[in-house]
This record gives structure tokens, sequence and C-alpha cells, in this order.
């Protein structure tokens, strides 16, 4: 099998993967490992020809800032440091960052992330990058950036806290606290004359409820138009989740210099008794995939 990935590096490099019995031949002076992603392939680049998409990959990827722990280029699970949301609530994280974790409160959140869902985009072999909120938040938006395609994003998060409803100890709702902004992807260098950033975030008080976009460009179907869905917070069963009878549009944002198509062909709605939390993807020329991640957080006694 033959695949052609000098796309990915602005046509400084033609690059031939020939994949024969195991043995990967390069035309150039690179170096392509290639590896499995949730839901595609992706491939870290080195190298003379790979050195400018391997760095814009490891910008984005993990920075101070980010989550707890987001997968690595290659999978890996690395250790970042603790991101401060504030003081200390009640709501499953380490909010101060002094090591320990709802000090003060009779009840806590339990996350459990969920694999991850359907993306936005197309399968490349590309640079795989994951931006999941701390534990302790929920996402809220996106910092987009939109040339002709969708160039740059970042996850937006903010911190939440649990509040008891009464004196009884079962019934809860939940608030929306600071909103900080995760390292943004660096743009590529192709048409950073057409890019354009903007915030595209819930209005204060309302968390994520789901995407909608809209893709084009010939064969490779890059993003043209996002859409959010939001909701104000609500509290079922004990699990975190948002007003599902009242959900506001926010955006779009749309391709500079292009004519996307007037429907959308991609929507991703946060399932009962969830909520969003965190970005995934493929770093390609463009951003050449995305998706969103969701968590089941259920209330629970400390």
């Amino acid at each position: 099998m033959t695949v052609g990935i000098s796309h990915l590096f602005g046509g400084r490099c033609a690059l031939l993967l020939s994949i024969t019995a195991g043995v990967a031949g390069i035309g150039c002076e690179s170096e392509v490992t290639l590896h499995l992603l949730s839901g595609g392939v992706g491939a870290s680049v080195a190298g003379a020809g790979g050195a400018e998409a391997g760095a814009r990959g490891e910008a984005g990827a993990i920075g101070a800032g980010d989550a707890e722990s987001v997968a690595g280029r290659d999978g890996g699970v690395p250790t970042l440091p603790c991101q401060k949301l504030g003081a200390e609530v009640c709501n499953g994280g380490d909010d101060d960052c002094n090591g320990g974790t709802d000090e003060s409160c009779t009840h806590s959140v339990s996350w459990q992330v969920d694999p991850d869902g359907p993306a936005l985009g197309h399968v490349t072999i590309a640079t795989n990058f994951a931006q999941d909120c701390p534990t302790g938040s929920v996402l809220v938006g996106l910092r987009v950036g939109m040339g002709t395609r969708l160039d740059q994003v970042a996850a937006i998060c903010e911190q939440i806290a649990v509040h008891e409803q009464g004196d009884a100890g079962t019934a809860f709702s939940f608030t929306l606290g600071s909103r900080f902004v995760a390292p943004t992807l660096p743009f590529s260098n192709f048409e950073p004359d057409k890019a354009k950033v903007v915030e595209l975030a819930c209005p204060d008080g309302e968390l994520l409820a789901g995407v909608d976009g809209t893709t084009g460009g010939g064969p490779q179907y890059l993003t043209q138009r996002i859409r959010l869905s939001c909701a104000a917070p609500a509290v079922a069963d004990g699990l975190l989740d948002y007003d599902r009878a009242k959900v506001d549009l926010v955006g779009p944002i749309e391709c500079t210099g292009c004519t996307p198509s007037p429907t959308y062909n991609y929507g991703f709605t946060i399932r009962e008794g969830h909520v969003a939390s965190g970005l995934f993807g493929l770093d390609g020329a463009w951003i050449d995939l995305v998706g969103f991640r969701s968590s089941q957080a259920r209330i629970v006694d400390r």
C-alpha cells in the first residue's frame, strides 16, 4: 500500500510512505511513525521534511494550563501541572491545587470520561491532539481560528460547583464559575492573512449541549462552519446534565473567502446524564478532525 502525505507539510518535501511487510520506506529525510487513534490513524513526524508539522503538533498537544492529563502524540498520558480553577468548591477536583479535593464538602462529584464519539472533519495521517477540561470543570465553548477552513481550535472550560438544595442532602443543583482557555493549537503557514480568531462560547451560566458543523472543500471534507448549542445546568437522578427544554444557538462562525453549503452535515448532542468535557482531533495542514468528549459526572457522598 502506498500513501501520499505531502499535503501535511505544505509541499516542502513530497513524501511517499510505502508499507510492505511492516517496513516503511521514506522518500526524503524524514521519519514517520504510524500509530492508531480512536477512529483513525495518526502519525508523528520528525526530520527535515516533518519539522514544521511536528513543531505545530507539539505546541498544541501539551502545555501548562491544559487538563491534568491529555493524550500525547504517541498515545501516552503524561501528567501535567494542576490547573488552578479558583477557590475550592464541591466538584470532585482540586480547584486550588493544594493537593486536597472538596475538603469542606459533604458531597463530591465522580467523573467518568466516555469513549470518543463522532468527529467533525475527516481522518488523515496527522498529529492527534486532546484537550480535556480539568476535573471539576466542563466545556462551554471553543476558541476558533477560521481561514478558508478550520485552522485553529482550543477548549474553553468553566469550573462547576455543586450545591445542596434544602437540608435533606437529596436534591442538588450546580452552577458555573471561572472560565479559562486551554493552549491554542498554532496556525499553519498556509493562509495566515485569511485566518480570524473568535471565541465561540456559551452565554454566562450555560454549558455546551451540542455542536453542528459543515464540511466541504473537495475530497478532504475540511470544516467550514461551526455552531454551538448551549443550555443552563441541571441535575437529574444525581447526574450533572443540562436543561433540555431550552437550548440556545451560538454562532455560526464560517470560513473566510469560501461558500459553505447552506446545510449542516454534522451534528453532535451531549447525551442525557452527561456533560461536555473536552476536545480531541487531528492536526495536519489544517485542523483535519475535531471531536467533542463527554463525561458522566455523578454526585456522590463524601
